[in-house]
């Protein structure tokens, strides 16, 4: 199954490298855990967004999640103000450890997504700043594996340092439920420093 949805998103990305309009890098590190995601991004009809993309997170050089998205975003509901919809995949050979045991994580959840651009505000309310906050989840009906639930949250505060950069603060947490000892669950909360490039 893991295999199959990382070569859904790999077939799914290839034309859309082909006609995308724009690329976005992250590249973000904590005290423990360093994380790096690829989107590419094109306008689908009305001013509407179009984004999918993937990276990795490695938690204390061991433990390493791998994601894949897909979302939707909608016109600005009001200046600099978007949101968006779409799915999250979290897969990972080793995650928690537990009684001898590592467990398996193969998830595709519900993502929502917001982002409000003070760059795109009129007049004196303008000024270099996005702020950006993500969460998905999966039910037990959309986890494999060994998992049996998960909750991945995101709140992002950036600044433009060049006109395509950005360095930023980012909280992330995770709690992912597994099937087999519903009393184990693996918690992740960090706070990252990042750059991200837009071209």
């Amino acid at each position: 199954m893991k295999k199959i949805l990382l070569m859904a998103i790999a077939i799914m990305m290839i034309p859309m490298i082909t006609f995308a309009e724009n690329f976005v890098i992250d590249l973000a590190a904590s005290s423990k855990t360093i994380e790096s995601n690829l989107a590419v991004m094109m306008e689908v009809t009305n001013g509407q967004i179009l984004s999918a993309g993937g990276g990795i997170t490695v938690i204390d050089h061991d433990e390493k999640i791998i994601n894949g998205k897909i979302l939707m975003k909608g016109k600005e509901a009001a200046p600099g103000f978007q949101y968006g919809v779409g799915l999250k995949w979290l897969g990972s050979d080793k995650i928690g450890y537990d009684e001898g045991k590592d467990y398996e994580l193969n998830a595709l959840g519900l993502l929502f997504a917001i982002e409000y651009d003070m760059l795109a505000l009129p007049g004196s309310s303008k000024a270099p700043v996005v702020i950006t906050a993500e969460v998905s989840g999966a039910p037990s009906s959309l986890c494999f594996e060994d998992a049996k639930s998960y909750i991945d949250a995101k709140v992002r505060a950036s600044v433009y340092v060049l006109p395509n950069a950005l360095i930023f603060v980012q909280v992330s947490y995770y709690k992912i439920k597994f099937e087999d000892n519903p009393e184990f669950k693996f918690r992740d909360s960090d706070m990252f420093l990042g750059v991200s490039f837009q071209f």
